[in-house]
């Protein structure tokens, strides 16, 4: 590769034959691709790149409103299904909140925004703030058929910084944007999950609407 760019380093300075071979540059350059192309099939061990697949992110999941439908479900169960909730704080999300919050029942039939086989990467850990007992998440997360990977909980409230930080993630998901805005001023590089209730906030680049895009 390195011979393909001198060479065509000379063709955009001006200069049409190689002086030492006779060739033209462009010949020269053509030759080398097509080598590497050669190369590539018969030769994999020799591919000495720094190949993104060999070193794949470590990413970290929140679960309620990025794999799990909890505001949605939780209208639906309370007879709110016409109530459009614009944050976690929305005041009837809270008052249905407090009658549900240890009903493992409720937190085992959250439905899943998405089929757990279409996360198309390996997760390195999930991070939730739930009521709950955690062996209720982690059967939620098996019966719905997530990737299998580390699950840490926090309290209802409480900061994921520090979770997030000893997890040692490359990226961390959370469709929250108070939590978006903490992870990513402490250090932990965060993208915000595009949710009804979080669209209002301009984060830039820093927002995803499907887990695929993290793989581009």
């Amino acid at each position: 590769m390195a011979s393909v760019e001198r060479h065509e380093k000379s063709w955009n300075a001006g200069e049409d034959y190689d002086q030492e071979l006779g060739t033209l540059h462009l010949a020269n350059a053509a030759w080398g691709l097509f080598t590497l192309m050669n190369q590539y099939k018969t030769h994999p061990q020799l591919d000495d790149r720094h190949v993104s697949y060999l070193k794949p992110k470590k990413i970290g999941l929140d679960i309620d409103g990025v794999l799990a439908d909890f505001t949605g479900y939780l209208m639906k169960v309370s007879g709110n299904e016409d109530h459009k909730a614009e944050h976690w704080n929305d005041p009837i999300v809270r008052r249905e909140f407090e009658k549900i919050k240890k009903d493992p029942e409720f937190w085992a039939n959250i439905p899943p925004l998405m089929s757990g086989k279409e996360v198309p990467f390996e997760v390195h850990c999930y991070i939730t703030a739930r009521s709950i007992d955690p062996s209720v998440t982690q059967a939620w997360l098996d019966k719905n058929h997530f990737p299998s990977a580390t699950l840490y909980c926090v309290g209802i409230g409480e900061s994921k910084i520090e979770i997030a930080k000893k997890a040692g993630m490359d990226i961390f998901v959370d469709d929250s944007y108070t939590n978006f805005v903490e992870l990513n001023n402490a250090g932990v590089f965060t993208y915000l999950y595009s949710a009804p209730y979080n669209l209002k906030y301009d984060v830039g680049h820093r927002r995803i609407n499907s887990l695929k895009e993290l793989l581009k």
